[in-house]
Formats: structure tokens, sequence, C-alpha cells
């Protein structure tokens, strides 16, 4: 299943109240589909993923039907630190290796190319892809995971990721 949403976002979804709405709602937007909650960092695809049905130059579908993608990548990301990076928690807790930790975090959001072309988890998590089939809304929801995972953690730890790796910690 594959959608172009090129002409629907520009001709109606881009400067609607749908999107001032979801774009003055602070990140990120909570989901919940089958009794799992789940969330998303940009406020676009969140709003576009509520519409009930676009019609692009090849059919009407529904975007709801990415959801589970969504969803099914998002559970999988928040993952990723422990299982791909093995970063816990308990390993911040050592003098010898926080700083390193923190940043290696903030290369994570600022500067790794997790995807070509994206610098960084809060790029990639901010632009929105336009044409829209399993696998890359699957990553949208998957790097989200990974973003929400690393905000919550350093939420926890007291760490400020609002700088880039440039400046001091």
């Amino acid at each position: 299943m594959k959608i172009n949403l090129i002409s629907f976002y520009f001709d109606i979804y881009d400067k609607s109240e749908i999107q001032t709405i979801n774009r003055n709602n602070p990140s990120p937007h909570k989901f919940t589909l089958d009794k799992i909650d789940f969330y998303c960092y940009n406020q676009d695809l969140s709003g576009l993923l509520h519409y009930k049905k676009i019609v692009d130059e090849e059919s009407e579908i529904s975007p709801i039907m990415f959801l589970k993608s969504y969803r099914d990548g998002f559970a999988k990301g928040l993952n990723h630190l422990i299982k791909k990076e093995k970063i816990e928690k308990k390993d911040f807790y050592n003098p010898d290796t926080n700083y390193l930790l923190q940043k290696r975090l903030k290369y994570f959001l600022y500067q790794r190319e997790f995807i070509e072309n994206h610098k960084g988890l809060k790029d990639l998590t901010h632009k929105l892809p336009l044409i829209w089939n399993e696998k890359n809304i699957y990553e949208q929801g998957y790097f989200n995971a990974v973003l929400h995972s690393i905000l919550l953690m350093c939420e926890e730890l007291g760490i400020d990721v609002n700088k880039s790796t440039r400046k001091k910690i």
C-alpha cells in the first residue's frame, strides 16, 4: 500500500486550521491503538494520521491504515538504545562513563545520520514523508521511539539535551 500526499498536503492540509491546531499542540502527540500508547514528535505527521480519508491521484485511502505500521515501528524502536547501542540508564551512574554517554546521546539527537540526508533524530523526526508506504511510516515510528526513549532517559537523569554536542555539556 502506498499513498502520495504531495498534492493533498500542499493543496488542502498546508496552512489549514487542522495544521495550525496540530502545530500549536506541544510534542509529543499521544496515540492509543488496541490499548497501546505511543507518541509522535512530528505535528504534521500526527495531524495527517488523524484524517479519515485522503484522496490522492490514484486512490482514496484512510491514513489510519498506516497507524499500525507506525505503532509497530514505535514498539521496536523503544529497545534501540539497549539492544543496538548498548546504552542503559544504569550506565549514567558511573562517573567515568557519564560524560561520554551524554555526549553520545547528543550526537544521536543532532548529528548522526540514522537515515541518509537526515542529520540527527531531531531532524529525522521533524521531516515529513509525503509519499507513504508501510516501510517509511514504520521507520517514522521507530525513530520517534528512539527519540522518545532518549528524551525520557535524559529527563529522568536530569540531562539537558537542548544543546548541540559542540557546546559544553
